[in-house]
């Protein structure tokens, strides 16, 4: 990987050709005697490094040529695969001295569909990271003209937090020796895309092609082992689905998918987040939740994201061949356009599954072997291993109490979800004793919350309403799902404990085999049941769980569900789009929107509102109930859904003054800073809320919130005591990366 920073404009490049780069040399092969096998092999990896490092610098002066840009390098980074030589070679021709700096390798086997797809020799992915010093974000250009080649943008990946780059994506369209391609006509093969609108949309819709996944669980398959079936999710009376993002796998494909991505432990894989291509059906994204007696993958209409190419669905119906096939080698399909052969294209009537996470998670699978095995004696030496496991039970091989312990140290709930409680009721007493009984829990299998896989109810048979957690013992669970900035997202629901009179026997002893790890949810009812707990869906999120009933459950109020969903028109599928047309792809407006200052900057906008917010609570009386707080709230989430679903972001003029005035400036009296509702001392990343400057700081919660001081270092088993807020904290830009992620 190769870095290049502008100090005049604040733009770090890292330039990384897909996978191992550029084509490699083609190196001869003859008889050689043994003694001298491992010498062509250490020439023939020089000549690939050489060849590749070669081709990294001729990307970087590529994008300075592009982009207009003076001054000299600053920083290049290189992977460890680069020959030494390459790094001279770029050090004495284009880095002043003094200004090379080499860091550590970051090697990657993830593939992705653009690369499966186009090849991995015609894909080049260009990093940027975030401008600093207030420098104004800057984006490659539409096309770059490495050596021979010439490379067209298809799609970026945002980044998700401060510090992490923004991956654009290029396929070579023509050069050297490589058959010219049309692109917008190639994509067209894929699926529809000129179907969506608008342009947002579709760049996160072009995003997919790029989403990484294990080389070892990429799977091509014929398009016939896949079905689109209505009645696998049952539709409310709105038109919403009831398992809106979840389908269903047979039992061996799921288990041999887990083989192959490297799954702690393959046979108790219940769940696959994945990716699924195919000319025919379309893009579907979502989980596959494992279904006893299938023999085919089973998908949703919830869970289509673009619609089918519109030849190949004609061809599929009967109409003229999509495709003109030509002879290719074997196990490659060779695709004849009017600009272009592509040897590895996806056919016609071919699928791509692409798998991006196995669920359970491997910190519940350790977690669920934790549960079983009793910690060690006290006083017992470290090495002695706790007692064997009973025979059936779901194991992880070498693991157990020991494995589990190492994974993750025992932490209370993060602050979002303790501010959650805290609205709903729990009093702070109440808070600091179930933080602190977590931080001293001997292993994580010891607590009581965990974040679960959302999946839908296989059978359909659970009651409306209700969820089933394999693992999990007592009748009702506190569900939320992450972002939770309102306090009607969480829920407390019934917990199925028992076989329901709707559901088999049989079904029952088969729930009762999955592993710790899945949250299964109910199908039946008026409205879906993720979509009340946190406005979620089951296209892979994680929802957070507890099951204290004597420490949490009994205190909590839960609040009533919003009548009104926040993400009502995603709900009514407009991305399911079975409809007809297949119109030309603009691709240039897809870059223009990429590279429009608005797009660069939104994950500081939503990060400033998410601080906003914070501090509204923390300084307000009515908490989260404050009708400021309720406004930014739904402008926090308009701004996360704003490239999916086109949501606006909003707010009134008073809120958006003090959204665009600086915070972090401290209070006049030089109070210390205020405490965490965990009883842990607020971090400089702005993990507590901070609050407005120019505001007296009253969180009172009616009494049953307030904050605690740290015992002193004197007297460390001193009572707390309560202490009045303290001022903002100064965090920068995008400092916080829960405003930006959705997890715990």
């Amino acid at each position: 990987m190769l870095g290049v920073a502008w100090p005049a404009t604040g733009l770090l490049l890292l330039a990384r050709p897909a996978r191992w780069g550029c084509a490699r040399p083609r190196v001869p092969f003859a008889a050689a005697p043994a003694r001298c096998a491992s010498h062509m092999l250490a020439r023939t990896a020089a000549d690939r490094r050489r060849a590749e490092g070669a081709q990294a610098v001729a990307v970087l002066l590529a994008l300075r040529r592009a982009g207009g840009m003076g001054g000299s390098f600053a920083m290049l980074q290189l992977e460890r695969r680069l020959a030494n030589g390459a790094a001279a070679l770029f050090r004495a021709r284009y880095a002043p001295s003094g200004e090379l700096r080499v860091l550590p390798p970051t090697v990657t086997r993830d593939v992705t569909f653009l690369a499966e797809h186009f090849g991995y020799h015609r894909v080049l992915v260009v990093e940027t990271a975030a401008a600093e010093g207030g420098a104004e974000e800057v984006a490659p250009p539409r096309e770059l003209h490495v050596d021979e080649l010439r490379y067209e943008l298809v799609a970026a990946k945002p980044r998700k937090g401060k510090g992490e780059p923004m991956a654009w994506h290029f396929v070579a369209t023509s050069g050297g020796p490589l058959p010219p391609i049309c692109l917008a006509t190639e994509l067209q093969r894929v699926a529809n895309f000129a179907a969506v609108t608008p342009t947002s949309k579709l760049a996160a819709r072009l995003e997919l092609l790029c989403s990484r996944g294990s080389s070892t669980a990429a799977m091509r398959m014929d398009a016939t082992m896949l079905a689109v079936r209505a009645d696998l999710s049952p539709v409310n009376a709105r038109g919403a689905a009831m398992a809106d993002g979840c389908g269903f796998a047979p039992d061996w494909l799921v288990t041999r998918v887990a083989q192959q991505a490297g799954a702690l432990q393959p046979e108790l894989a219940s769940a696959l987040q994945v990716r699924v291509y195919s000319p025919k059906l379309g893009i579907f994204k979502g989980m596959l939740m494992r279904r006893p007696g299938l023999e085919t993958v089973q998908l949703v209409h919830s869970m289509r994201k673009v619609p089918p190419c519109a030849a190949a669905a004609a061809a599929a119906a009967g109409g003229e061949p999509a495709l003109r096939e030509q002879a290719a080698p074997r196990g490659k399909a060779a695709v004849a356009t009017d600009e272009g052969v592509l040897t590895q294209a996806l056919r016609h009537d071919e699928a791509l599954l692409l798998v991006k996470l196995v669920h359970p998670t491997r910190t519940n699978l350790l977690r669920a072997s934790a549960r079983l095995a009793p910690p060690p004696p006290a006083g017992a030496p470290p090495a002695q291993q706790p007692p064997p496991h009973a025979a059936g039970a779901h194991v992880v091989a070498g693991g157990g109490w020991l494995a589990a312990q190492a994974e993750r140290v025992p932490a209370p709930p993060s602050e979002m979800v303790l501010r959650l409680w805290a609205a709903l009721g729990l009093s702070q007493e109440c808070i600091d004793a179930y933080a602190h009984s977590c931080r001293s829990a001997a292993c994580i299998s010891q607590l009581s919350h965990a974040s679960l896989s959302g999946v839908a109810d296989p059978f359909a048979s659970l009651p409306a309403g209700s969820v089933f957690a394999p693992g999990i013992d007592g009748s009702r669970l506190f569900v939320t799902r992450f972002p939770c900035v309102k306090p009607s997202d969480g829920r407390i629901v019934p917990l199925v404990s028992s076989r329901p009179q709707s559901m088999l026997a049989s079904q029952w002893a088969w729930l009762q085999t999955l592993p710790f790890g899945l949250l299964v949810f109910s199908v039946r009812g008026e409205r879906p049941l993720p979509e009340i707990c946190g406005d979620g869906d089951l296209d892979g999120d994680l929802y957070f769980a507890c099951w204290d009933e004597l420490a949490v459950l009994r205190h909590l109020s839960p609040r009533d569900p919003s009548p009104n969903p926040r993400r009502l028109p995603s709900r009514r599928r407009s991305s399911r789009a079975d409809a007809a047309g297949d119109g030309s792809l603009d691709l240039r407006a897809v870059h223009a929107y990429l590279a429009d200052r608005a797009t660069l900057q939104a994950p500081l906008e939503v990060g400033r509102i998410f601080r906003l917010w914070e501090a509204t609570v923390a300084s307000k009386q009515l908490g989260m109930d404050d009708p400021d707080a309720l406004l930014l709230a739904d402008a926090y989430l308009g701004a996360l859904n704003a490239g999916k679903h086109g949501d606006d972001t909003q707010l009134p003029l008073h809120l958006r003054k003090l959204l665009e005035q600086p915070v972090g400036a401290r209070r006049r009296d030089g109070a210390q800073p205020r405490r965490a509702l965990s009883g842990r001392p607020v971090s400089a990343r702005g993990r507590a809320a901070a609050v407005l400057a120019n505001v007296q700081p009253a969180y009172t919660h009616a009494e049953r919130a307030r904050p605690v001081d740290l015992p002193s270092s004197s007297s460390p088993t001193s009572a707390p005591s309560p202490t009045p807020l303290a001022p903002p904290l100064a965090t920068s830009a995008g400092s916080d990366q829960t405003a930006q992620r959705t997890a715990t």
